[in-house]
């Protein structure tokens, strides 16, 4: 009875915080020609944009575009630059990395080389590796799909047959340029045709597992852990291919694995230097003529995550057949369970098309006729956000054929991006990436503040903004922010009207994007947009 009290409290306490107010707002888009295969929007708001082929690559281009379209220098590695490069290189997609300190990792290989890149800011680094030069590895044995991993930010595992026809592990540190024989997996490893072992990282611990599981085999398999220092327990478990996916914490990892069943699991597994455990979240043999994959997307407010359950079909052409974005909550225990606090998704099939991190909150995207409608999921208040100016948003792209299902969405902490490609008058394909603010704020506090007195014309502004109020004295200065909270400019009382001309206190002119204008202390901010 007393837990749920306790219960009851909470939920009334949640029950009185207001709901938060949502506005989203176009502040505008850039274009580019050069296609990409990936991109992402860094902290200080720089759009970057990578280009290189799958297979047969040559050159790697780095483009960074600023908000308001000016660009910085390209930067370029050309893999001509390499002695003997043969006749170009593999891309491995799924192995690229972006570390939360603003480092993107890309790999790529031909028989002769391994090529590490480095890009962090305006710098490009190339990292290269040649097979022939690790100690006992069997190049004669190379094949595009060996298995790779970035570990570190300094090295490389790289899982291949030494000259004895054994398999093993060696070592890259690629910023100390040194290399060695790391670790010889055992023979136990190689059964059933002597297919190649199934190495993943998990943090500090390297776990290998059977790559292969027949049918007709129902023992459970061997499983080895590796800690930083390579001392190994073997588990046994009716576990095959474990492979890592998304990483909770230290000891805690989403995963896809093998079983005895011919089917494929997703799950969770906790691992530690004494203990190998894991629960199955979902499995494949649950669904008759389909193939589901589980993708945790990104980490929330109050350890919650999002995660997209995907179903294709059984063809050859594995087609999507439907998705839905759905919710786990890591507990205080360790364990992963379905979230089932408020606000409740839709839980119906192909729910929602985007859905996006935006401070802690969800934004989710449904599109229908050329409408984007939007909701706001707020986990500290346990409800959806109101939309006081609507919860649509609608981009102009007349005289523009584009496929939605090419749409791709990303985000940081200022902005929420939707990358349309697009077909212009003369037949070429195109990229144009809208910028999309969202501004939240208490409707409860918003009963009580009286509206602010601040007026801004024009309002979105190019060149200038003039400002005026009906309350401020002549003494009274304005201050302007940006969306980090950090104060830009400040504009000196002259009288109740006031000019800004888009720079900042040390006469540099500021780009485009969202800033706030406030006067004394009970005064409210008002948002002002900055187009270039």
């Amino acid at each position: 009875m007393k837990h749920r009290i306790i219960t009851l409290v909470i939920l009334l306490a949640i029950s009185f915080l207001g709901a938060i107010d949502a506005e989203l707002t176009e502040v505008g888009y850039v274009e580019n020609y050069l296609g990409a295969n990936h991109e992402y929007l860094d902290s200080n708001n720089i759009l970057n944009i990578y280009r290189y082929k799958h297979s047969n690559v040559q050159q790697f281009l780095v483009k960074r575009l600023h908000i308001d379209g000016t660009e910085e220098d390209e930067l370029l590695y050309d893999f001509s630059d390499i002695s003997d490069p043969g006749n170009g290189f593999y891309s491995h997609p799924r192995l690229h990395r972006r570390t939360p300190e603003g480092k993107s990792f890309f790999i790529f290989s031909n028989p002769q080389h391994l090529v590490l890149i480095k890009h962090e800011g305006n710098q490009l680094q190339a990292k290269n590796l040649l097979f022939s030069s690790l100690d006992n590895y069997d190049t004669s044995n190379y094949t595009t799909v060996f298995q790779v991993f970035i570990v570190s930010d300094e090295s490389i595992l790289i899982h291949g047959k030494d000259n004895d026809s054994e398999y093993c592990l060696w070592k890259w540190d690629f910023e100390a340029e040194t290399s060695s024989l790391y670790y010889t997996i055992p023979g136990s490893f190689t059964d059933y045709g002597s297919r190649q072992p199934y190495v993943t990282v998990m943090g500090e611990y390297i776990v290998i597992s059977m790559s292969y599981y027949p049918a007709q085999v129902h023992e459970e398999q061997p499983i080895m852990v590796l800690d930083s220092s390579l001392n190994s327990n073997i588990y046994y478990e009716h576990m095959s291919a474990i492979g890592a996916g998304y990483r909770f914490d230290d000891n805690t990892y989403f995963a896809g694995w093998g079983t005895h069943l011919g089917t494929s699991d997703t799950g969770v597994i906790y691992i530690d230097d004494n203990s190998f455990e894991y629960e199955t979240k979902t499995s494949v043999a649950d669904f008759d003529y389909s193939e589901l994959t589980i993708s945790i997307a990104f980490e929330l407010a109050n350890s919650i995550f999002g995660a997209w359950r995907i179903w294709y079909d059984t063809s050859p052409q594995r087609y999507l057949s439907s998705h839905r974005f759905i919710l786990y909550q890591l507990q205080a225990d360790g364990s992963l369970g379905n979230y089932t606090g408020p606000p409740q998704l839709a839980d119906v099939p192909n729910n929602y098309e985007y859905a996006l991190n935006l401070q802690g909150r969800l934004l989710l995207a449904s599109y229908d006729e050329g409408i984007y409608t939007f909701q706001l999921a707020d986990f500290e208040r346990g409800k959806f956000a109101n939309w006081p100016e609507g919860d649509t948003w609608q981009p102009d792209l007349e005289g523009y054929y584009y496929n939605t299902a090419e749409t791709r969405t990303f985000s940081n902490d200022d902005y929420a991006v939707f990358c349309m490609v697009l077909e212009d008058d003369s037949g070429n394909w195109f990229n144009r990436y809208y910028f999309l603010n969202l501004e939240h704020r208490v409707s409860v506090d918003d009963l009580v503040q009286s509206p602010s007195s601040l007026k801004a014309y024009p309002n979105p502004f190019t060149d200038s903004v003039q400002i005026s109020s009906s309350k401020l004295s002549e003494a009274d200065d304005l201050s302007i922010y940006n969306l980090k909270g950090q104060k830009v400019k400040t504009l000196v009382a002259t009288g109740s009207d006031y000019i800004w001309d888009g720079h900042d206190e040390n006469g540099k002119r500021l780009g485009a994007g969202i800033y706030f204008l406030k006067g004394g202390l009970k005064e409210r901010p008002v948002k002002i947009i900055k187009l270039k």
